[in-house]
């Protein structure tokens, strides 16, 4: 199997019973929606190859805490090998494929578990090293691609400082003349291999370098964003074969540094709900995860471009990043889609790098991927930081949405192609300039906000909307209250792409031309300020609930056992039943449900989701409210005297889907 070919599926945690007395093995139909996950995964495993594709003898989960690692390793009939950063890493005496095989047809799982499949950077291609200043176009040497992104028109005045970006790869050379006391050394314990973060192969630093390599110092180039500070997490040394736990452990890492921006130039070829779920704990976080859109296949030993999704580039909040060459065309070898958010170039870039002779201060390269493609987008949204006060302050999801959407927004425009891939995108390059004046010039303090229907309100709000389906939003004053309609008839309305995402008086429709996965931009001016929407586009969704065990029905309601004084995160549904999953489904057929790792199926309906949360004035006058969100809704609550405390989440994405909590005080 081709190492680039890296399946993988997915799974957040689980609980498995211990095995009991074995009879019979169950049809695959009578089994529940989570063991027929597992059996697909261990049937995956036939197809592949122990120590290429996955580490054999392995599973992955995320666990709260030391404790749920050790209880969920011992009930799946494992040992727990590693609990680092909230990723629990299980061995089983039996094989992968046994292991999972078992807990599927003899075990009550409730959640999924993985393999730790195994992951590579993003190839590279190698020019000979050289030590020339790399500024002026008549040298070999030459940076072309700050010309490209136009960043030479705000260095002067926004370069990163004070930002912090995590570069997941090979490690770093962190005594090298451009980098040197701006660099700290991170490595997995599992993967140092003596190395201890020094990178050994080249990757990283000369990534690193395109990042932040010091600017009008007299040597060699410079990084796009070259005052900011790198968190180096080193997740290979080879730069091939590295596991899933490996990557999600670095995720987890970045996120414990509270670093703005995390550079993955890595990946495999298929989705997984781990590397979802540390991605938008770090979206929660306020970072913005870029990823690389992939180098395609060899063909006659050279990388051509495919028209497939490279992950986690592809996943939901990371920026995935195409590559284009100094000719404006997109790299031969650079992937392609309509998934692909921007495009950066990526071919013959010149940075950093390491030396065969120990640790040199002052090596160069020239190398080419989408690998090289990704830091320039790193390093530009490390610039947005920097540019915008306000954005930094808030350092939440909304302005790592906000970022996001301003860098794939301002770009040039153009429509890009490669003559050997035939392939093409028409994302445009990413604007440094454009881009980080659009950040300048937000404000979070304003006379006015954006609201949507549950009353929440801001400067800037986030939220998915089905397909075919609209939503409506609305602007109020600085406290969330309604304005005056003659003043509401003043606002104009506009989107960043007016094809996919049509907006009205505040009512947003999508096109029949707006898919899964695509994201856009609404803004409401008035008053000379400008409010932000950033939108995602969802599977339409039939239904919302938890999954019925006993025949693959979903549940649209559950009670859920507390006590009196218990203290309640009802913030969303998921928060809100603890132990179980709610998820928001595009489909209802139980053939359909039981594949629930599956994004064009289920989604977990956690805090990416907005909802309209609903308790009786009846039932409220029985909880002490704790936390509210900025509303006025409650989102953590304790119970008072017994009874039934009911509560109605209503999604908000165009689909008005109900759950329904009922809290049982005892």
């Amino acid at each position: 199997m081709n190492r680039n070919s890296i399946a993988v599926l997915i799974a957040v945690s689980l609980i498995i019973s211990p095995v009991g007395i074995r009879g019979e093995e169950p049809e695959r139909e009578e089994l529940s929606p989570v063991s027929a996950c597992l059996l697909s995964e261990a049937e995956k495993l036939d197809s592949m190859e122990a120590g290429l594709d996955y580490v054999d003898h392995e599973a992955v989960y995320i666990a709260g805490d030391l404790r749920e690692a050790e209880k969920t390793a011992e009930s799946c009939g494992g040992k727990l090998v590693s609990f680092d950063h909230s990723v629990a890493r299980v061995r089983f005496k039996k094989n992968t494929a046994a292991a999972l095989r078992e807990a599927a047809y003899y075990g009550a799982p409730d959640r999924v578990i993985e393999p730790n499949y195994l992951f590579s950077l993003c190839d590279m291609e190698l020019a000979s090293s050289v030590q020339d200043p790399f500024l002026s176009p008549g040298s070999a040497s030459y940076q072309y691609f700050h010309e490209k992104i136009r960043d030479k028109k705000v260095i002067d005045s926004v370069s990163g400082e004070g930002i912090r970006v995590a570069v997941i790869d090979s490690g770093v050379n962190p005594y090298h003349e451009e980098l040197i006391g701006r660099v700290s050394v991170n490595y997995l314990e599992d993967a140092h291999e003596g190395t201890y973060g020094i990178d050994t192969l080249g990757h990283g630093t000369h990534v690193t370098g395109i990042i932040a390599a010091a600017y009008n110092n007299g040597l060699g180039g410079y990084g796009v964003a070259p005052s900011v500070s790198v968190e180096s997490i080193q997740v290979t040394v080879s730069g091939k074969d590295f596991s899933l736990s490996s990557v999600a452990e670095a995720i987890g890492i970045a996120v414990e540094k509270d670093v703005h921006v995390i550079n993955m130039s890595l990946g495999g070829v298929s989705g997984s709900f781990l590397l979802q779920e540390m991605l938008d704990r770090a979206y929660e976080k306020g970072i913005v995860c870029v990823g690389a859109a992939g180098n395609g296949e060899k063909i006659n030993g050279v990388n051509i471009g495919q028209d497939s999704k490279h992950y986690p580039a592809a996943a939901d909040h990371c920026i995935s990043v195409a590559s284009t060459t100094m000719d404006d065309k997109l790299s031969r070898f650079s992937n392609y889609g309509d998934w692909v958010d921007t495009a950066a170039p990526g071919s013959d870039i010149y940075s950093t790098y390491k030396s065969n002779e120990g640790l040199s201060t002052n090596a160069y390269k020239k190398m080419g991927g989408t690998s090289q493609a990704a830091p320039v987008v790193s390093a530009v949204a490390a610039l947005l930081y920097s540019a915008s006060p306000e954005l930094l302050k808030m350092k939440n999801a909304a302005s790592a949405g906000l970022i996001t959407e301003l860098i794939c927004t301002t770009g040039d425009g153009k429509a890009y192609s490669s003559p050997e891939s035939e392939g093409s995108i028409d994302t445009g390059i990413v604007q440094a300039d454009r881009a980080v004046e659009a950040a300048a010039a937000f404000k979070r303090a304003s006379e006015y906000s954006i609201m949507d229907k549950a009353g929440h309100y801001g400067t800037v709000l986030s939220g998915s909307v089905c397909e075919k389906k609209s939503i409506k939003l609305s602007v109020g004053d600085s406290s969330g209250k309604a304005i005056d309609k003659s003043l509401l008839k003043s606002v104009v309305w506009t989107s960043s792409d007016p094809g996919r995402f049509k907006v009205s008086k505040g009512k947003v429709r999508l096109t029949k031309a707006a898919h899964f996965g695509d994201t856009g931009l609404i803004t409401a001016s008035i008053g000379g300020e400008t409010l932000y929407f950033v939108l995602s586009v969802d599977h339409r969704t039939k239904k919302m609930g938890t999954v019925n065990k006993d025949d693959n029905r979903v549940k649209s309601s559950m009670t859920r056992e507390i006590k009196s004084g218990d203290v309640i995160d009802i913030s969303s549904p998921d928060a809100a039943v603890s132990g179980d999953r709610v998820y928001a489904f595009s489909s209802t057929k139980r053939s359909d449900v039981s594949n629930i790792t599956s994004p064009d199926v289920a989604r977990i309906a956690d805090r990416k989701y907005s909802y309209a949360l609903t308790i009786s004035p009846k039932d409220l006058k029985r909880v002490t409210v704790m936390e509210t969100d900025p509303s006025g809704a409650p989102v953590v609550i304790k119970a008072g005297t017994p009874g039934k405390i009911r509560i109605k989440y209503k999604l908000l994405n165009g689909s008005d889907k109900t759950f329904k909590l009922i809290l049982d005080v005892k």
